[in-house]
């Protein structure tokens, strides 16, 4: 009979074979069978190395990319392409303006730009092309990162060939902004009221909108009001018309073109943080900052504001269809903004 092979001993494995082939395991003092377990781990732990740098490189990559494209989401906005780095808040009267005013100041601090609060309360509107260009020439000089707010209805730089700023505002439920209105021009502003003028500071607004009495109690059309769309539309009369198709379809054409966010006071969160995401060098922290110190929350005017009816609600509901007609609008480009598509 001839000699049985011996099956007991398996070939040597492919890698083996290779790793003895290549003498990577030659210089090693021991025998091969430990050389190749130690260079077999060796291997292992490169390729595992590896595949861990690889991760933390597309995680990396992803980061970057997505970085990238919320600054391209902004740049997207025509506000932001005019190349003027100031920013004016041309803040509506009674729709949370000193709390932003407040938040402003604190930020200016702590990202290095400097904030200037205009003193003019009153002067909301520049009738004369005079007055319009010595504000848009005083403005831009002013440095870059420089941020300036003011009750001012917008102000088209390009009139006069300069740079528009970054335009931002803040409105508020148009009902809600006409009540305080109203008593913010009856608040007593000193103690040298006359008798005479007494009565008109303490008009309740449930009569006077019943009776129409007062001028700033009758929301007709045409007429010429203070409202939130003039902000937006300029200074033009037809802006100041109440309930004007052509001064809403111009304040809608502004907020696309030259306001980079107009943030709604009943939502203020999301507010802050389309600002703080479109607009870093003046926003950044804004939202940490409001959230960790309500003491930002500002009531100036301190006014007094009687209890109004439903019924007396829904009257001025009825009549400030323009002024809710801009909101909605304004309030459905915010939440495209929150969402990134725009």
């Amino acid at each position: 009979m001839g000699k049985r092979e011996d099956v007991s001993k398996k070939p040597p494995s492919t890698l083996r074979r290779w790793l003895y082939r290549s003498r990577l395991i030659n210089f090693l003092p021991i025998d091969r069978k430990k050389q190749f377990y130690l260079l077999t781990v060796f291997l292992v732990g490169v390729i595992l190395f590896g595949l861990l740098n690889w991760r933390k490189s597309d995680a990396s990559s992803e980061s970057v990319t997505a970085g990238k494209s919320d600054r391209d989401r902004a740049t997207k906005l025509p506000a932001l392409r005019t190349g003027n780095t100031r920013l004016f808040y041309n803040r509506v009267p009674k729709c949370g303006s000193s709390t932003l005013v407040a938040l402003l100041k604190k930020l200016a601090e702590r990202n290095g730009f400097q904030h200037h609060s205009s003193p003019k309360l009153d002067d909301w509107g520049m009738f004369i092309k005079e007055q319009r260009e010595d504000f848009v020439k005083e403005f831009n000089d002013e440095p870059p990162r420089t941020s300036f707010d003011r009750h001012l209805f917008f102000l088209d730089f390009a009139e006069f060939r300069e740079k528009n700023p970054i335009y931002i505002n803040l409105i508020r439920d148009p009902t809600e902004r006409f009540i305080s209105e109203f008593y913010f021009r009856r608040r007593l502003q000193n103690e040298g009221v006359k008798k005479g003028e007494r009565k008109w500071y303490d008009e309740d607004l449930e009569n006077c909108v019943r009776t129409g009495k007062d001028y700033d109690c009758r929301l007709i059309d045409g007429t010429f009001i203070k409202n939130m769309i003039a902000f937006f539309c300029g200074h033009d009369i037809e802006c100041s018309k109440h309930n004007s198709p052509n001064a809403l379809s111009r304040a809608k054409q502004n907020v696309e073109k030259h306001f980079a966010v107009v943030g709604i006071l009943e939502d203020l969160d999301m507010s802050l943080q389309v600002l703080e995401q479109t607009l870093p060098a003046y926003f950044a922290g804004a939202v940490d900052l409001y959230a960790s110190n309500p003491d930002h929350v500002v009531n100036k005017g301190k006014n007094r504001v009687d209890r109004v009816s439903e019924e007396v609600k829904q009257i001025i509901r009825a009549n400030l269809t323009a002024e809710y007609d801009f909101y909605d609008f304004v309030r459905k480009r915010l939440i495209a903004q929150s969402q990134g598509k725009l």
